[in-house]
């Protein structure tokens, strides 16, 4: 078993003057994904919140609230990190903003997929420092169309054969408003996520069947069930729910 020293890169730490033995920041550890060649990435957040920061120019004084992902190698040294969800002082907008619940997957190829809710997945190079693609789903109250919303999944996890195992976000639950994570899914084998290509995935279970509220144009094309995308009453029955 290695020990992985849990860090954060010292250049957040400067710019934001942080002590790492006073108070008033938050730090933790989110979720962990293994290779089969031994390397370890690590996703994790730094946060800070202060009620007088509101309009502060100074980095010492500002709030933030960052995502981190940091690849360990076999002996669990750190041997890159990626920065994400929220612009870093004196640099460019962040290229994957912030979302809820996120976690990660090592595909068969090596890239990495963060997705978090309600349906946004990123694609990473292996050494995190390239976005190779990305299929978002913005937070609304209602549907988003055009360009801005092309999900894909809001959580991936790489099943032996390579296939993946996905939560996908549905609109017109029950009495919700929003997307919410509702469809146990996954990928058609001999097919992969990759830049240019988003594979179609197969519902195997619902966690909620009450769809009064859908219509047509809240389904999406590639998460099917039988011959149709997953909308209404066509999805896998029982519910969970109605089962437990």
């Amino acid at each position: 078993m290695t020990l992985l020293p849990i860090t954060a890169p010292a250049s957040l730490l400067d710019v934001h003057r942080l002590d790492p033995e006073a108070g008033g920041w938050g730090f933790r550890a989110d979720h962990a994904v293994a290779t089969a060649a031994g390397d370890t990435y690590v996703l994790t957040g730094l946060r800070r919140y202060r009620a007088h920061a509101e309009g502060s120019a100074d980095p010492a004084e500002q709030d933030f609230d960052y995502a981190l992902i940091t690849r360990y190698g076999s002996d669990g040294t750190p041997t890159a990190t990626a920065v994400f969800g929220q612009a870093v002082p004196g640099g460019g907008p962040s290229a994957i903003p912030v979302g809820g619940g996120a976690t990660l997957a090592v595909l068969p190829d090596g890239a990495v997929a963060v997705s978090s809710k309600p349906g946004n997945t990123h694609l990473l190079s292996p050494d995190l420092d390239k976005v190779l693609a990305s299929w978002p789903m913005p937070w609304g109250w209602d549907k988003q169309q055009g360009p801005g919303d092309d999900p894909f999944a809001a959580s991936n996890a790489v099943t032996p054969a390579g296939r993946l195992l996905c939560m996908t976000s549905e609109y017109g639950l029950s009495n919700w408003a929003g997307a919410h994570p509702n469809i146990v899914a996954v990928s058609e084998a001999g097919t992969a996520l990759s830049p240019g290509c988003k594979p179609v995935l197969r519902a195997i279970a619902t966690l909620d069947a009450r769809t009064d509220g859908q219509s047509d144009a809240d389904a999406y094309p590639h998460v099917r069930y039988g011959d149709g995308p997953v909308g209404r009453g066509n999805r896998p029955s029982p519910s969970l729910t109605e089962a437990l």
